[in-house]
């Protein structure tokens, strides 16, 4: 038996539009807290500085309920190109599986709103790389998917439910 633990990796994209103004909503999601709200199942729970973070998650696989903890970066180019990168490592509550999220956006300028490209990829290892990948990738496409809605809602000052 290999002394590595087993892992799988997943990689996504996505594009969403926004009926907000480009640069408001850079500003926004540049401030970890509006990006954690985003998120189904994470909360804030510390703000270190303007981009350091930490945040809990907790990630449904079918019968099963992950809690993940952890630590995340937020980087943000100038105003000008509007590009920010995200990068969550954490843990689940057990020390059995860990989690590494990188996502990589930018927001353009799309008539009276902005449009949100972004690449999304998602390292699992331990217990949680051992499901199916099938599972996996189909949770992780929901939640994208929820992500993305959620964003739209609430930067359009739509209710968000």
């Amino acid at each position: 038996m290999s002394a590595l633990r087993p892992t799988l990796t997943i990689n996504d994209r996505i594009e969403t539009r926004v009926d907000a103004g480009a640069d408001w909503l850079f500003r926004q999601l540049c401030d970890p807290a509006q990006i954690v709200a985003c998120v189904p199942g994470a909360t804030l729970t510390r703000q270190v500085d303007a981009d350091r973070f930490e945040a809990c998650m907790t990630v449904g696989l079918g019968a099963l309920a992950m809690r993940y903890a952890g630590q995340g970066l937020l980087i943000a180019s100038g105003h000008r190109t509007r590009r920010l990168a995200v990068v969550l490592r954490g843990t689940d509550m057990l020390g059995t599986s860990s989690a590494d999220a990188w996502l990589i956006a930018a927001v353009e300028r799309d008539g009276t709103g902005a449009l949100v490209r972004a690449r999304i990829r998602l390292e699992l290892a331990g217990g949680a790389a051992r499901l199916s990948k099938r599972l996996v990738e189909a949770v992780a496409r929901r939640l994208i998917e929820q992500t993305a809605e959620t964003m739209r809602r609430r930067f359009a000052g739509l209710p968000v439910s």
